[in-house]
């Protein structure tokens, strides 16, 4: 898909990109992927201990669970976890503690301003009436 061409230069998205998931020693079945927004599932068998690599560049914010359960990435390059011996379900998850700061940030703002425009004015106090006072 071709997108708007932005200062003579042009994009192109590929509706159909999925990133490529591989294991280190072919031990392990994929036998189901699901691809979302900031969201990888991946269910795979292992025949013994091995590496689940998804060829998906690392950023902080990216966390992986293994069957619910928080675990560390083996690799900083991409998002690589280790794979135990058996049927697992691997959830890799992109929450960047930026996005939440940011976000407490405008909601905070938001209420700032709702209560500003709900609030009785005390700053217009005495000019009301007309009358100046010096």
């Amino acid at each position: 898909v071709r997108l708007p061409d932005i200062h003579g230069l042009y994009v192109y998205r590929n509706p159909h990109y999925t990133p490529y998931v591989s294991s280190a020693r072919d031990v392990t079945d994929i036998t189901s992927t699901n691809i979302g927004i900031n969201r990888i599932d991946i269910t795979a068998l292992s025949k013994d201990k091995d590496i689940l690599t998804i060829l998906e560049n690392y950023y902080p914010g990216w966390n992986v669970y293994v069957d619910g359960k928080k675990v560390p990435l083996a690799e900083k390059r991409f998002l690589s976890v280790s794979a135990q011996k058996g049927f697992h379900h691997y959830e890799f998850l992109f929450r960047p503690w930026s996005f939440v700061v940011g976000l407490c940030i405008s909601i905070l703002g938001f209420v700032i301003i709702i209560s500003r425009l709900f609030r009785k004015a005390p700053f217009t106090k005495g000019f009301s009436d007309g009358k100046t006072t010096r």
